[in-house]
């Protein structure tokens, strides 16, 4: 049953994920299309139906409870991530655009270990300097991305305070 599932997702997936991104827009919920839509295939996958003609039904049927119901997975995944997205936003930034960094970046990055000078990388010369665009720069969660960034941020005041203090 499961190749049944793969071929029908694969032959319809621009339209299930078209239908995804109305739900989550009527619903009005901060998950993304993707992600509802792999939940609604994995949820058809560990719960087949009898008929292979109830596919479409099942996932749309799915994509609906989850997006509809306050106790669903969808909806408590969603309220963990506005949390970490909150404490996110209450930590304290350094405005880099503000600071001298020509001067210091290329002695700073010489200090660092090798996953920090890629997470600087990332940060100071690709320009991804917000939580979401490192998880989703690297594949991990914004815990993670976080607990990086604020690391190299950390190792950044203290050198630069060293710096300016001389």
């Amino acid at each position: 049953m499961k190749d049944k599932i793969d071929k029908f997702l694969t032959d319809n997936y621009e339209k299930l994920l078209h239908i995804a991104y109305k739900k989550v827009a009527y619903f009005n919920r901060p998950t993304s299309a993707e992600a509802i839509l792999n939940d609604a295939y994995l949820y058809v996958v560990h719960n087949p139906p009898e008929l292979i003609k109830d596919i479409p039904r099942y996932m749309v049927n799915h994509i609906n409870m989850e997006l509809r119901y306050t106790k669903s997975y969808t909806t408590r995944r969603d309220r963990i991530t506005s949390r970490e997205v909150k404490y996110i936003k209450q930590t304290t930034e350094i405005d880099i655009d503000s600071i001298d960094i020509k001067n210091h970046i290329t002695e700073f990055r010489n200090t660092l270990c090798k996953v920090d000078q890629i997470v600087w990388d990332v940060y100071s010369i690709k320009d991804k300097r917000k939580v979401r665009e490192i998880s989703e720069h690297f594949g991990i969660n914004m815990s993670s991305a976080q607990i990086y960034r604020t690391k190299v941020l950390t190792k950044f005041k203290k050198y630069y305070e060293n710096q300016t203090r001389v």
